[in-house]
């Protein structure tokens, strides 16, 4: 007889991360699906809008703002000022339950923002908000987009 092995809700959706999709096109653009996908998970998590996580940004509000992919997907494009999905799993041992956690992903139909969000209460954080827009809300709206060195096969 094996013993059963339980994961918390933050390491689950480590796992989750590598499976998730990253939307981006060869010219660099971010492409948006027509609808989420079926099978993703229903999450009632706030939202927030591109305009009040802007004003957030500027006037320095104390907020841990995640980008719900993994490292490599960051590296690739992020709003500055954000951690990864795997920085926020790693230090949430440490974070006081009431922390404000904004997390997002690429767009309205990515599913990674809502599995974080969701793991994240499942975890016991109370104050988890969502960006549903994600990098493609963010870029359309002309608000600046990080990325690391991550070059591309000419």
């Amino acid at each position: 007889m094996t013993a059963t092995t339980t994961r918390s809700p933050l390491e689950n959706w480590r796992r989750q991360l590598g499976a998730i999709e990253f939307a981006l096109e060869r010219d660099g653009l971010l492409t948006e699906p027509s609808a989420p996908p079926t099978d993703a998970p229903t999450d009632r998590t706030e939202e927030i809008t591109a305009d009040e996580l802007r004003a957030k940004l500027v006037r320095g509000d104390d907020f841990v703002l995640a980008m719900a992919m993994d490292r490599t997907r960051f590296r690739q494009a992020h709003i500055p000022g954000s951690i990864d999905g795997d920085s926020l799993i790693t230090m949430a041992g440490g974070l006081d339950r009431d922390t404000e956690i904004v997390v997002y992903c690429t767009n309205a139909g990515c599913a990674a923002s809502r599995v974080g969000a969701a793991m994240l209460r499942e975890a016991g954080f109370t104050n988890v908000r969502r960006f549903a827009g994600g990098l493609t809300e963010w870029a359309r709206a002309g608000l600046p987009i990080e990325s690391g060195e991550l070059g591309r096969a000419a």
